[in-house]
């Protein structure tokens, strides 16, 4: 399940507190990867009204993302392949 910001959790968890996520569905909850993922959402993207527009579609459409991945191997693997891309841009901001 995604932990979300306090900005964003009030709007999208009025009555679904605990959503999917798909980089706790690939990686797990506490994997390197969803950590940096988590410091790239409340350090960079968190900051700027665009940044948290991002996050707000993130959170809308990963269940629907989860759902599709558990379905579709392929689509998982490409997800996955999409996200590792930016994950070591995402290491070296965090340095």
């Amino acid at each position: 399940m995604c932990i979300l910001p306090s900005e964003v959790k009030e709007e999208l968890c009025t009555e679904e507190p605990e959503l999917e996520c798909p980089s706790i569905s690939l990686y797990g909850k506490y994997s390197k990867e969803t950590e940096l993922l988590r410091y790239l959402r409340d350090n960079v993207l968190s900051r700027t009204p665009e940044g948290q527009e991002i996050i707000r579609l993130y959170y809308q459409w990963s269940p629907a993302i989860v759902r599709e991945m558990e379905d579709d191997q392929g689509f998982k693997e490409e997800v996955k392949e999409m996200i590792d891309g930016g994950l070591m841009l995402i290491e070296e901001e965090a340095k």
